[in-house]
């Protein structure tokens, strides 16, 4: 497993099944969907086997409407920049973000594809599954077929595989607790009877239901699902949630009563096994539930919120599903469930009503912070849109790393966000010479400025007016959206912009407050907030009435090693 990572562990396919695959390839060319789906819930493949690659791709083939080319990705919004990009889009929901065990070049090819998917994909507001989902991907497929395959997955009309909106998501997750209802109504009442609480804790408990897959079963467990998954969509997600949910009712309590376990038609499984194996199974049901009757809460209990009864289902998931079904028992179960049908949910779909499904859109990104068995991966969700970090990723700064830039971007006026910046002087190639600096930029507005110093301190400014002010007569020139900054050890900006703003409107701004760029015996800005004299070897940094500012350095005279400034096309 992991492709970009690590090499492939797990039972590999002998040639008979080899050629069983190039059946299933026969099948997705010829358009028999019914053969295929039955190859993919019977065939016994083994969860690290390479040759998952293979039909993996051929099935996100065959989802696609327009074959995706490499040239976006690998030219463009997949480059190197944006490999390095240490956020992600807003519509990122953390609770659902698991690596499953990718390396860290594995990661950072993760984050590449969901920010690259971002400028692709510029109407999606809300994406729970993509991280997950392209997580997935990466173990078994090189990153370039990663992005292709989950491009087919958000293109998808045959079926659905990816939310793009919070309405779609409540909308997928109303229709699953219908289907809950409908098809196992013994396992809704169970629900009802252990959550001591209203409906609306139900609803929440519902919400979250692509957990019990994602963050709780074993990740061979997941890639067996997955399997089915792209191939029938959110379908095979449900078959696998509820059979979850069936397994919690009956004995997540260890089998207190020391009853036996039943797979059968009142159950909503149909029989597929001989008495003699279900017996069998049976017996190894009990055996498991015995030895891990200390793992699974009592679902004799009245939980009283649904995040209880959340980490309860996942604890159980985790620790006691294994040792009770293997991967292929799983799936042979989740297909047992009687009552599916594409007709059942389209009906229920059609059902739910809209007021409704705004309401529940209204609780996303899900908050399951008071989860003790999820842990919430804290990973850094970006203000910006991401074709403009796309343009960020593009500046190639001696000074700032990406992470800053970032950071910074966000507090640029918004009409200059939205335009590729470029740096204009550096003083690593164009020497330190402030004359050379106001040569080269005078014409140029606006420009932000970065300095570096000899204690590796990061700072500078937004300069909103042209550096060539300065030969119209004019000693100080600039307006209120000039502002200084500085980044602290930790990378943490601080941003001080004109006192002005904000400030009450009979209150008086004093001449001191207004001097924002001055360029006398070199460059200046605020009053006293940043000085470079003309050789630019040097600098000094105090606070300033124009910006209410600390000394952007760690020392008041400060010796500059780098002097950069970036510019706007």
């Amino acid at each position: 497993m992991q492709q970009d990572n690590v090499s492939d562990t797990g039972a590999s396919l002998d040639s008979g099944v080899c050629q069983s695959i190039e059946q299933l390839e026969n099948y997705l060319k010829s358009d028999k969907t019914k053969n295929a789906k039955k190859f993919l819930r019977t065939a016994r493949i083994g969860s690290g086997s390479p040759f998952r690659r293979r039909f993996w791709t051929e099935i996100c083939k065959y989802h696609s409407k327009i074959p995706q080319s490499d040239s976006f990705y690998d030219n463009r919004a997949g480059n190197d920049g944006m490999a390095s990009l240490k956020s992600l889009p807003k519509f990122i929901d953390p609770a659902f973000a698991d690596d499953f065990w990718l390396q860290e070049e594995g990661i950072s090819r993760l984050y590449r594809i969901i920010n690259t998917v971002g400028i692709s994909y510029t109407h999606v507001i809300y994406a729970p599954l993509l991280y997950p989902v392209t997580a997935v991907l990466l173990h078994f497929l090189p990153h370039q077929e990663a992005y292709k395959a989950v491009c087919s997955l958000m293109d998808n009309n045959r079926v659905h595989h990816l939310d793009q909106t919070p309405n779609m998501y409540s909308r997928t997750s109303m229709t699953f607790q219908k289907l809950s209802r409908k098809v196992s109504p013994k396992t809704y009442r169970w629900i009802e009877n252990s959550l001591s609480t209203k409906e609306d804790e139900i609803v929440q408990f519902f919400l979250t239901w692509p957990l019990w897959i994602f963050r709780g079963l074993p990740l061979k467990y997941i890639i067996r699902v997955f399997d089915n998954f792209l191939l029938e969509g959110t379908r095979a997600l449900y078959r696998s949630s509820l059979l979850i949910l069936i397994l919690y009712s009956q004995f997540g309590d260890g089998i207190a009563n020391s009853s036996t376990p039943k797979f059968g038609i009142g159950n909503n499984f149909s029989p597929s096994r001989s008495m003699r194996t279900r017996r069998s199974f049976t017996e190894r049901l009990r055996r498991s539930f015995r030895r891990s009757i200390r793992a699974t809460p009592k679902v004799k209990r009245k939980f009283e919120m649904a995040p209880l009864l959340l980490d309860g289902l996942v604890a159980f998931v985790r620790n006691s599903l294994p040792s009770l079904l293997s991967e292929e028992e799983f799936i042979e179960k989740a297909y047992s469930i009687r009552g599916f049908s594409s007709r059942l949910l389209s009906k229920l779909a059609s059902s739910l009503s809209i007021p409704a499904i705004s309401n529940l859109a209204s609780r996303l990104p899900l908050d399951i912070s008071t989860s003790k068995e999820i842990v919430v991966k804290q990973i850094t969700l970006n203000t910006l849109d991401v074709s403009v970090l796309y343009f960020v990723s593009e500046i190639q700064s001696s000074i700032a790393n990406q992470f800053q830039l970032e950071q910074l971007w966000s507090h640029l006026p918004d009409r200059y966000t939205v335009v590729k910046p470029y740096i204009v002087f550096t003083s690593n190639e164009h020497g330190t010479s402030l004359r050379n600096f106001f040569h080269m930029v005078d014409a140029v507005e606006p420009l932000v400025i970065l300095v570096k110093t000899s204690e590796a301190d990061v700072f500078g400014a937004f300069c909103s007016v042209a550096w060539g002010s300065r030969k119209k007569g004019q000693k100080f020139f600039g307006t209120g959206e000039t502002f200084v900054f500085s980044f602290g050890k930790s990378e943490t900006l601080k941003v001080y912009k004109w006192v002005g703003y904000g400030a009450p409107c009979d209150t008086e701004i004093s001449a001191g407050q207004q001097l924002f760029q001055c360029s006398v015996d070199g460059l200046d800005i605020g009053c006293g907030a940043l000085h470079i004299p003309l050789d630019m070897n040097t600098g000094r940094s105090d606070r300033s009435s124009t910006f209410d500012n600390e000394p952007l350095a760690s020392s008041r005279d400060f010796k500059v090693i780098a002097f950069e400034a970036i510019a706007f096309e």
